[in-house]
């Protein structure tokens, strides 16, 4: 069944919101690539981890896509931590799966990672 790659990435973020380890785990491909600020790495163990310890609440603000990428433009919190910033969350999917995250504090290194520009944006 072919899911709409925006509609994958706002499930990721609903199941992270939720902090739902099994509904992230089921959107995402098992060996799914994670790219932050200087670090790389794989797998649903790392992930699952994340998920638990991260307390992330994400707000969308703005969304990019084309093809099987997607950039949001997020506003994230911490439980447990004052304040919010901004991050740019980059997905690349086939039709059923996520295979690749990255989290980035600039739109342009977004952008770089995804090969989206500013022309992707959905109204």
């Amino acid at each position: 069944m072919m899911i709409e790659p925006i509609k994958l990435a706002e499930r990721f973020t609903e199941y992270v919101n939720a902090r739902d380890v099994e509904g992230v785990l089921s959107v995402t491909d098992h060996n799914v690539e994670l790219i932050s600020p200087g670090k790389s790495a794989a797998g649903h163990e790392m992930l699952a981890e994340w998920v638990k310890g991260s307390g992330m609440q994400l707000e969308t603000l703005n969304k990019f896509a084309k093809g099987n990428r997607v950039i949001f433009e997020q506003l994230a919190k911490k439980k447990g931590q004052p304040g919010e910033f901004h991050i740019f969350t980059f997905f690349e999917m086939d039709d059923q799966k996520i295979h690749r995250i990255g989290r980035f504090d600039e739109l342009d290194e977004a952008f770089g990672e995804s090969g989206l520009s500013e022309s992707d944006q959905i109204k």
